[in-house]
């Protein structure tokens, strides 16, 4: 499942209408779903769970300070290579 959808022919995250937030922040801009980061790393450790995995996000795919900040709150792993990626997931976000 993920949080994006259609509402009254509108793009949304969650409950965020994307045109508005285009119209604010202007373009590129990109806009992730923390319930959706969630959902999907739940369901991969449910899926997973009888072989009790450590879960490693890779900082290398996405090192948005701010979905790095979602994945530490739940406790995975993060997997970095070289070791300079792991920085990002470490500063405090200002």
């Amino acid at each position: 499942m993920h949080s994006f959808h259609y509402l009254d022919r509108r793009l949304h995250c969650e409950e965020v209408d994307l045109a508005r937030v285009a119209e604010e922040a202007g373009t590129p801009v990109y806009v992730y779903s923390a319930g959706t980061i969630q959902d999907h790393y739940r369901r991969l450790d449910a899926a997973l769970g009888r072989l009790a995995p450590e879960i490693c996000y890779a900082v290398t795919a996405n090192s948005n300070r701010s979905v790095l900040r979602i994945r530490a709150g739940w406790g995975p792993g993060f997997r970095t290579c070289p070791v300079g990626g792991l920085f990002p997931g470490l500063a405090p976000a200002g």
